[in-house]
């Protein structure tokens, strides 16, 4: 099976066109079936920071509840809870009739998605008056 993937930066996009085009065209024409050729809009996939960003601020959670509330609750609990809440399951259908679903990984999430998970769990500690740190003051 035939996967390929080409990323075009846009400032290049015109000057490379044409090159692109024969690539594409030779690689459908070495095939021996149809072949469907997708474009779409790049998104960069998350960041190595923004996933140290979001476990610091589950252990965050976790120690400014217990702090505030009393009540300990770890850091994968937080990690389930918030998930659910601003990222949502994907139902898959079971051999016996079934649905059962999954919660989405935050792996499957590109950077501004992921941004945008770290919005809401600011937004939900403030609703909650759990404090947390500023960004660029959580130790991760």
């Amino acid at each position: 099976m035939l996967k390929k993937k080409m990323i075009v930066p846009k400032e290049t996009a015109k000057i490379d066109a044409e090159m692109i085009l024969d690539q594409v065209i030779d690689d459908v024409a070495n095939q021996p079936v149809d072949l469907v050729i997708e474009i779409k809009t790049y998104q960069k996939n998350r960041t190595i920071e923004q996933n140290r960003l979001i476990h610091a601020l589950f252990r965050e959670m976790a120690n400014a509840w217990d702090e505030t509330r009393g009540e300990w609750f770890s850091p994968d609990s937080w990690k389930l809870h918030l998930k659910q809440k601003f990222i949502g399951s994907t139902p898959y259908a079971m051999p016996d009739g079934s649905v059962r679903w999954e919660l989405r990984s935050t792996a499957d999430l590109n950077s501004k998605e992921l941004s945008e998970f770290v919005e809401h769990i600011y937004r939900f500690a403030a609703e909650s008056e759990i404090p947390l740190p500023a960004v660029e003051y959580v130790d991760y």
